[in-house]
């Protein structure tokens, strides 16, 4: 959408924004794409035009819109990386990461490197495994677009620039939630993420695992009472209302008091976004202890 679309025709006479400061910085019309960043995260890419260029084109929208994918999985993988504390760690750090699931891959797709979690991961019956060196999903379905990733990362099948990607992999359990595998390709000039063997970088997340929740700290951040946080957080840790009744022997209305109490206060309308609420406060949080915790 461009600012014609997010401003009224009255908005757009008197906005500060559109009159003052951004003709100040030269720019005209804004585009702003609002992308898919997948679970807990939200990514609106802003554009700007110079002033004398009037409005976009069909060709720059195409454009924007063959790269909008690129961009997500770039974001997408920064903030797994942020959330790990491995954001601009050598290889060597990255394998000693625990937040999350670290694999190296050389040119030829052959595994070189993982860390513990990663390890775990490959050895338990779920939904990654390794066979003989290299990366594979046990799902057919799974393994074949895994490959399609690698082989994109690698340059193996096509030609032009690596590429990276996301994948979902399922686990062998319905009732287990699925994996979330980012293929970053290595550039070789890059001093982070520095061997000379390594092509691609295979992070693997659990998007849904169990988090060290802490109610108390729930509560300061959004802002509830410590009776709200602590609905907020048995919510996100997966509970419903009647197990949440049950554990803290209370009322269902008095349970839903206090979780349509803590709507309120954060500006949800659902509980659902009152959970994505508490799993975002939480996550730094739980980076910052697994990072002391290892030292």
């Amino acid at each position: 959408m461009t600012n014609r679309d997010l401003f009224t025709g009255q908005a757009r006479k008197t906005s500060p924004v559109l009159n003052e400061f951004l003709p100040k910085c030269g720019t005209g019309e804004q585009l702003l794409v609002r992308l898919d960043g997948g679970p807990g995260l939200d990514v609106v890419w802003v554009l700007s035009r110079h002033r004398t260029h009037g409005e976009w084109g069909t060709e720059s929208r195409r454009l924007i819109q063959r790269l909008s994918p690129h961009l997500t999985h770039a974001v997408a993988v920064r903030q797994e990386l942020l959330a790990a504390r491995l954001l601009g760690d050598t290889l060597e750090q990255l394998l000693e990461g625990r937040s999350a699931g670290v694999v190296y891959l050389d040119r030829r797709g052959a595994i070189i490197g993982s860390n513990a979690w990663a390890d775990r991961t490959l050895r338990s019956p779920g939904g990654l495994f390794d066979r003989c060196g290299q990366l594979r999903a046990r799902h057919p379905d799974d393994d074949a677009r895994l490959g399609v990733l690698l082989n994109g990362a690698l340059c193996l099948r096509s030609a032009g620039s690596p590429r990276g990607g996301s994948v979902s992999i399922r686990r062998r359990s319905l009732c287990e939630r699925p994996l979330v595998v980012h293929v970053l390709p290595v550039n070789r000039r890059r001093r982070d993420f520095g061997d000379g063997r390594a092509a691609v970088l295979v992070l693997i997340v659990d998007p849904w695992a169990k988090l060290a929740m802490d109610p108390r700290s729930t509560a300061e951040l959004l802002g509830l009472t410590p009776a709200e946080g602590l609905m907020a957080t048995m919510l996100a840790e997966g509970a419903s209302i009647r197990q949440i009744c049950r554990r803290l022997g209370r009322t269902e209305n008095t349970v839903r008091s206090q979780v349509k109490q803590a709507l309120a206060k954060t500006g949800c309308s659902r509980q659902a976004e009152l959970v994505r609420l508490a799993l975002l406060a939480q996550r730094p949080l739980t980076a910052r202890s697994e990072s002391s915790d290892s030292r």
